[in-house]
């Protein structure tokens, strides 16, 4: 197993099972985790926002990224309906690639996306690459598609870039370590130095609005 390093954490026990060490300081929470408690919080989160959509028409947007992995992992272990095996790849990669005949996946064209029944996009982006997008999608007043949009769903938004790391050491998947730090990470990165829940915040604010949009669109 691949050991994720965590200084802050030494050998403090895990505030959930209390008696595995924990291997990752949450700073959000203020929970020390161990990774079998945090494998299961992500499983069951990634269950109770996908369950309601298994009969639904949906695909899963491959990145080349470990919140792919990690998410093709979880379907595959807890869904067994076809419908939740479909995936559309966004680059030519040799992992994911092994990873999608690993666990079954079906790839679709584009041609997919294009139908007259729209499926819901399942975005395996983690809260880092969730975060940074969005602000990236905000500053260019391109809001319609993560503001509007009920068919966008990101069910690993909430867990940090170094939890999916931990999930995939723990499983012994392959990690792909994120690309180069953009002007919008950075901008979150300087604001986490004073604020560490700032991209929750973020994304709450964010939902929020999403929230009253949709209920000013049904009012009209």
């Amino acid at each position: 197993m691949r050991k994720i390093k965590n200084q802050e954490v030494n050998s403090k026990i895990c505030v959930i099972c209390k008696k595995r060490n924990a291997v990752l300081y949450l700073k959000a929470s203020g929970e020390n985790i161990c990774y079998r408690c945090l494998t299961r919080r992500i499983e069951r989160r990634i269950f109770r926002i996908l369950k309601k959509r298994i009969k639904e028409n949906s695909i899963i947007i491959g990145f080349r990224n470990t919140s792919t992995i990690v998410l093709l992992h979880i379907l595959a272990k807890r869904f067994k309906e076809i419908e939740m095996r479909k995936i559309y790849m966004l680059t030519d990669d040799e992992i994911l690639k092994w990873v999608k005949k690993r666990y079954g996946f079906k790839e679709v064209s584009s041609k997919f996306l294009e139908k007259d029944r729209k499926p819901f996009l399942i975005i395996p982006f983690s809260l880092e690459e969730f975060s940074a997008t969005l602000l990236n999608s905000i500053m260019k007043l391109n809001l319609k598609h993560f503001l509007i949009s009920n068919r966008a769903i990101f069910p690993l938004s909430k867990f940090e870039n170094k939890q999916l790391e931990a999930y995939a050491a723990y499983y012994k998947l392959p990690i792909i370590p994120l690309e180069e730090k953009n002007s919008y990470n950075e901008f979150f990165c300087k604001m986490e130095e004073k604020t560490p829940t700032i991209r929750y915040q973020f994304l709450s604010f964010v939902n929020s609005i999403k929230n009253l949009t949709n209920d000013h669109n049904e009012i009209l």
